[in-house]
């Protein structure tokens, strides 16, 4: 009825252009553009698409999102605002993405890969997820109410990225408009209350980059899958006579390899410390209840067989399409990313 119309198809160039900024956050090259330009097969753009896809600055160009959602930082945040070991978390996230991890799968290795029952290195890697909040050992520092601060902190990430929710608004009271409790807040940080987080107020350090234990050293993917090509040569060579010095010269470059290993934060479940509600948020009141794991009460319950919840019950319950909120975890990540 205004007289609008759609506006025109964009020229190639500028279609070209653009998708290769959305998909890797680059221009595309000159000799990319042309070589397009000059294919004259009908599937020519999409097969453009295929190679922005497989290009590992797809995973860079995604991961910087996701870092952005869970505050990802190289340092602690307080106070001296240290320099801090999680690097290798960062690549985990970009070849998450490189490689299609499914979303299920990249929910448990971060939340609870060390639960896992053999978990590999990167599942390890993956559960950096779980120290990226802002930490302070500086003097006077109360650890109990930094405790609390972590676990609201904790929280509030977790319901804002997986369930597109403001769980932190219970942390004082019980939610203003939105069907969560004080209780449900609290029984959601009883899930972590296993992590070991509290070292650094002993063992925090003002060195660059400061101490956070538990840390674990660890090669980049790339760097481990060389180590492990090497090792295999070497056993090879050794089983033979002659070979002294191309042994000499492999043990070179693995011993080199590795002494670029790098720290990084990782989580290591101990025997959950007791979490109670605390009336008005207040950290210093301990007449609340004592709370168990529990997922917020209108969204039903999990089945643990009356074992204590862990936090992989929680990833998987965030995952699961029939027995958890799969669906809806499903609905939040289209919306983000369509967004």
């Amino acid at each position: 009825s205004e007289g609008l119309k759609p506006s025109p198809p964009t020229d190639p160039v500028t279609l070209i252009r653009r998708v290769t900024f959305d998909l890797t956050g680059l221009p595309p090259t000159p000799e990319a553009v042309e070589e397009v330009l000059q294919d004259r097969r009908p599937d020519a753009y999409e097969r453009y698409i295929d190679e922005l896809l497989a290009s590992p600055h797809f995973g860079e160009r995604m991961a910087v999102y996701w870092l952005d959602l869970v505050r990802y930082a190289d340092t602690v945040g307080y106070h001296g605002d240290q320099d801090q070991n999680i690097s290798p978390y960062r690549d985990y996230v970009i070849d998450a993405f490189n490689d299609d991890l499914p979303l299920d799968q990249f929910t448990r290795e971060q939340l609870a890969g060390d639960l896992f029952p053999e978990p590999t290195l990167s599942q390890q890697i993956a559960t950096g997820y779980n120290r990226l909040l802002q930490t302070s050992h500086e003097g006077g520092v109360q650890p109990k109410e930094y405790l609390a601060i972590y676990a609201a902190d904790r929280i509030r990430n977790l319901s804002n990225v997986w369930m597109g929710a403001t769980v932190g608004c219970a942390q004082c009271h019980d939610h203003k408009y939105d069907p969560y409790t004080i209780h449900d807040f609290y029984s959601m940080v009883a899930f972590f209350a296993d992590i070991d987080e509290q070292q650094h107020f002993k063992t925090g350090s003002n060195a660059l980059p400061t101490r956070r234990d538990p840390e674990i050293s660890v090669l980049a993917r790339w760097q481990r899958a060389q180590l492990k090509s090497i090792e295999s040569k070497l056993a090879e060579l050794t089983q033979s006579a002659g070979n002294g010095d191309q042994i000499a010269s492999l043990e070179s470059a693995r011993d080199a390899l590795k002494q670029s290993e790098q720290k990084t934060m990782v989580t290591r479940a101990i025997d959950p410390r007791e979490i109670r509600v605390l009336p008005r948020g207040n950290w210093l009141d301990d007449s609340g209840p004592v709370v168990e794991p529990s997922i917020p009460i209108f969204l039903g319950r999990l089945e643990t067989e009356g074992r204590r919840a862990t936090r992989l019950d929680l990833a998987n319950w965030l995952v699961d399409p029939e027995d958890g909120v799969g669906g809806l975890t499903s609905r939040v990540f289209v919306n983000r990313f369509w967004y």
